[in-house]
């Protein structure tokens, strides 16, 4: 029996039938073509700036610089708005800042790689979470490779914490750097709860479980063991920072008032070790390579 397709090709309006066959597949590529370039657009200029930062990957899966060449130096970004221990605490108190768990795993990942023979950790943040700044120092000094902080315009609080875990830390001059303190300040609601008609009733077990609940003034015990805490996590702060910078803890607590201050005084505090730019961040790894090769990874490119 003859197929219709094959009568359909020998009639005279085989010329029509090829004609339409030819542009619907046409049309059909360049859909395809438009539906991947489009999906691509969405994923880096409106998933990727929306997405809760938990649910993004950020494995680098292969290291390449920005023109798609191998590289030997990794970068990572410890910037935004705050810092906070995990990904997960990001996602659930802010709609910014990035949790110190997602650096630390891509410098686990250039620890591992053979083909990488530094880290370089690109710092712009005002500071967060204190614990986030020490696991994020604390991978830095396990890194087992040369690494430099680069301080942009913000190295205070815990991103100066975190960077001071790198080999190195160069900043520029018209930086802030340090802000070295802890705070647990809030705001006392319970003079407007008052003028309100608002009565705070307190419903609770152990005599500090309300310490520092906002509906109401502090007791004179609670301002104690609050501060008490407050003055522990300095002390630890202060000593961890002096180990990291080999400096004693003395001249650290003089430096932690809280105050930040540019790049320039911080050097010359002993806060950082130079001035510059990422020029000098390269000239530093060129030294550490003895002549070998340096070009930066991209710290763009993040894997699926």
């Amino acid at each position: 029996m003859e197929n219709p397709i094959e009568r359909l090709v020998q009639s005279p309006w085989k010329h029509i039938f090829r004609y339409f066959l030819s542009r619907l597949l046409f049309v059909v590529f360049v859909a395809a073509a438009l539906y991947l370039v489009g999906a691509g657009l969405i994923k880096k200029y409106v998933y990727e700036t929306t997405v809760p930062t938990s649910q993004k990957s950020y494995t680098l899966q292969t290291y390449l610089d920005a023109y798609g060449n191998s590289c030997s130096i990794a970068v990572v970004r410890l910037e935004n708005d705050e810092l906070y221990a995990t990904d997960a605490m990001q996602s659930r108190y802010s709609s910014s800042g990035f949790g110190a768990d997602v650096v630390v795993a891509q410098i686990e990942q250039a620890k591992e790689d053979d083909s990488i023979h530094g880290l370089l950790l690109e710092v712009d943040s005002p500071g967060g979470s204190p614990v986030g700044g020490e696991i994020i120092a604390k991978a830095l000094k396990s890194l087992g490779k040369p690494s430099a902080a680069l301080i942009y315009d913000e190295g205070d609080s815990a991103a100066y914490f975190a960077a001071t875990g790198a080999s190195t830390i160069i900043a520029s001059p018209f930086s802030s750097v340090g802000d070295i303190g802890v705070t647990s300040s809030f705001v006392d609601y319970s003079g407007s709860n008052a003028k309100a008609g608002n009565t705070f009733e307190q419903i609770s077990s152990g005599k500090y479980k309300d310490a520092g609940n906002p509906d109401k003034p502090l007791t004179a015990d609670e301002l104690a063991l609050l501060q008490k805490n407050v003055d522990e996590e300095y002390q630890t702060l202060v000593s961890e920072i002096a180990h990291n910078r080999n400096m004693s803890t003395t001249t650290v607590a003089t430096l932690a008032d809280g105050a930040a201050v540019p790049g320039s005084e911080a050097l010359s505090k002993g806060l950082v070790d130079q001035l510059g730019d990422i020029s000098t961040a390269r000239d530093w790894f060129a030294h550490q390579m003895k002549g070998g090769s340096v070009v930066l990874c991209n710290p763009d490119q993040v894997g699926e």
